[in-house]
């Protein structure tokens, strides 16, 4: 399979200057993955290293990490005498899952913890050995290659001898945790770096697909202004809505609504107990339940404590997710609030290969071009500090002298691409930026 991704999205480029240097120039910088099967005849660890690609600027593995889920293939191949015994080997047990999206999505998480306790690193191998009785776990591989090292290498050994594993499209048994490395916003990356099985040699090469973000483009009048900027070439449209917090959040809902066909949706609109209790993430539920995509509400814990895979796991909010997915809809988990919210719950979102949008807020002064987890934020100058009557629940009236709230809403069309352990694979689609803050809450 050839390998084609379309240098520019329509209509986002459309009225671009194509002779400019900004258009011109790098290009797009990414393309297909290529992963080889190799016919595993007298399959050892040894001969899984040595066709296995290294980590780039290395010769060899520092380590191997062999995860099962019991078989006679994990049985024989680890029982198998090692002739290199300079690189330690280290095995893990798949737990029984049920077909039980949180389960699965525990598993995951708890392998990855065990590998970072014993030191593995980037440099290290992950070897997944399936079973020939249960080909449909072999979707965890590319999972435990993702999270949370982002880029150690995965061998994948399927003992099906019906068809060869796809390194590019897989998921978990209940359907839930998914992944796509043909989609762009995954900038071409792919977890699993080589196969391995009883079926003939040959090599899967990926067709990325069309390049298709949110695409805004701000007529004469309208109170937004659209930036240039680009990721690996490809365009993102950079808006900063200069109106008032109230109107920018019905454009937000507006534009996720027209991008979306009715009735195909189904928004999570994901905060902390402190945005929660500000009722902005509330806001944005509302706008969008009046255009006819009603949601659900998850609120977490606030804080770098609480960043934890452990309390993004559960069973209701994974539920949702398989429902909806069952129904056919589109899930779009909306982070409103930014920081360690937009981060865990990008990556909710990635493993889960959902649409997602990033509604961020800043209480302090600006700071131009700011670097925050991963993704380039635009601040406006602050407006004056007011007070508002209080209206939210259990938050006092008046407010303190300080920064009006300059809100960015990152609209991120997972799937994502690479994912990582703090954000799996953001598609970045826009940022929009309202300078405003709500007129029915207290600044604080």
């Amino acid at each position: 399979m050839g390998v084609h991704v379309p240098a520019q999205c329509a209509p986002c480029d459309a009225t671009a200057p194509e002779t400019s240097r900004y258009h011109a120039r790098p290009g797009v910088q990414i393309s297909g993955a290529s992963v080889k099967y190799h016919h595993w005849g007298g399959l050892s660890l040894e001969r899984i290293a040595k066709l296995t690609p290294k980590p780039k600027g290395n010769e060899r593995f520092s380590s191997i990490e062999v995860v099962h889920a019991g078989g006679p293939v994990a049985e024989r191949l680890l029982a198998a005498p090692r002739i290199d015994a300079s690189c330690p080997v280290r095995v893990y047990e798949l737990p029984e899952t049920r077909c039980e999206p949180a389960a699965e999505f525990k598993a995951i998480f708890e392998l990855e913890e065990a590998m970072m306790l014993q030191r593995a690193s980037r440099q290290s191998l992950i070897v997944w050995v399936g079973r020939p009785d249960r080909p449909e776990l072999d979707g965890f591989a590319g999972f435990l290659g993702m999270l949370p090292f982002r880029g150690v290498h995965v061998a994948l050994v399927s003992p099906s001898a019906e068809a060869h594993p796809d390194p590019f499209r897989y998921s978990t048994p209940s359907g839930v945790i998914e992944h796509d490395a043909t989609d762009p916003a995954r900038m071409g990356k792919c977890a699993i770096a080589a196969l391995f099985g009883p079926l003939p040699s040959r090599t899967f090469t990926s067709k990325l697909g069309r390049w298709n973000p949110i695409c805004i483009q701000p007529a004469a009048g309208e109170p937004m202004t659209r930036l240039p900027f680009k990721i690996a070439g490809l365009p993102l449209p950079l808006i900063t809505y200069t109106g008032d917090y109230d109107s920018g959040v019905e454009e937000l809902a507006a534009r996720v609504a027209g991008a979306y066909p009715a009735g195909r949706l189904l928004p999570i609109v994901s905060c902390g107990e402190t945005v929660d209790r500000l009722g902005y993430a509330f806001d944005v539920l509302q706008a969008l339940a009046r255009r006819g995509h009603r949601g659900y509400y998850f609120t977490h814990r606030s804080g770098e404590t609480h960043k934890h895979w452990a309390e993004y796991c559960r069973p209701e909010l994974l539920g949702v997710v398989a429902r909806a997915k069952a129904a056919g809809r589109t899930v779009l988990f909306l982070a409103v609030g930014g920081g360690c919210n937009g981060n865990a719950t990008g990556m909710v979102a990635a493993m889960t290969n959902s649409h997602f949008i990033e509604v961020r807020a800043s209480h302090v002064a600006p700071r131009p071009g700011l670097h925050m987890a991963g993704t380039t934020s635009l601040f406006v100058e602050p407006r004056e500090p007011h007070t508002a009557p209080d209206v939210a629940a259990g938050v006092a009236s008046g407010a303190r002298a300080g920064w009006a709230s300059t809100w960015l809403f990152s609209l991120v069309l997972l799937p994502p691409r690479s994912l990582s352990f703090v954000r799996a694979l953001s598609h970045l689609h826009h940022f929009f930026s309202i300078p405003a803050f709500p007129s029915h809450l207290p600044l604080l």
